[in-house]
């Protein structure tokens, strides 16, 4: 699987950074904050964002799995410097073609995709209201992050691991009650990749003081 050039545009980002910005427009306030890299070890290499996702999740959100791989190799490639991301496209296409993925042994799985290193994302955890409540809308998602590397003195271990756990509107004690959701999955998708993919470069986040 090789990285296709040009790189294509995702207009995805662009809608929804927009829902983003606008549920937090009534704000006085916004800081700036900058964000450090957690694992500065995908600079320059050749790299595939994989993700995973139970039945149940895609059952109710089928688009979901390639919206997070497509939104997060769109932040890689724009802010990992010399790093050629795969494009998310070949990356579905691939993982069709390969239905039993994620029974492979990392060490398979890298082999078989043929890059330097695989960003793998596996959502434990997604939903779009608060429990019990359909009406109140606040996006919230669990995630494991891991980077596979072929030239990893264990191929079939992480060399980078991070769980984290993102909402949104993230500034908010309570959920929106007018909202659809579609909105919020595109807000939470913002967040989401921002902080997902911001796990490797630096960066600034805008968030109420």
């Amino acid at each position: 699987m090789k990285p296709r050039n040009p790189w294509a545009a995702l207009p995805t980002i662009a809608i929804a950074a927009f829902i983003a910005l606008t549920a937090c427009s009534h704000l006085d306030r916004i800081v700036k904050y900058d964000v450090t890299a957690e694992y500065r070890g995908l600079e320059g290499k050749t790299i595939a964002v994989l993700v995973a996702a139970d039945e149940f999740l895609l059952f109710r959100h089928p688009d979901e799995q390639e919206q997070d791989g497509r939104v997060v190799s769109g932040r890689l490639q724009e802010n990992l410097e010399g790093a050629r991301v795969v494009h998310p496209d070949l990356v579905v296409e691939w993982q069709e073609q390969n239905p039993y993925w994620q029974t492979l042994l990392y060490s398979e799985l890298i082999e078989k995709v043929g890059t330097e290193a695989i960003v793998l994302i596996d959502i434990a955890n997604y939903q779009l209201h608060e429990p019990g409540n359909r009406y109140e809308k606040r996006g919230a998602v669990t995630a494991n992050v891991g980077v596979i590397e072929a030239n990893a003195p264990d191929a079939d271990d992480f060399t980078y691991f991070n769980t984290g756990s993102y909402v949104f509107p993230e500034d908010m004690e309570e959920g929106l009650i007018n909202e659809d959701d579609e909105s919020i999955q595109l807000g939470l998708l913002t967040l989401f990749s921002r902080d997902a993919a911001g796990l490797f470069y630096d960066h600034i986040v805008e968030r109420k003081e």
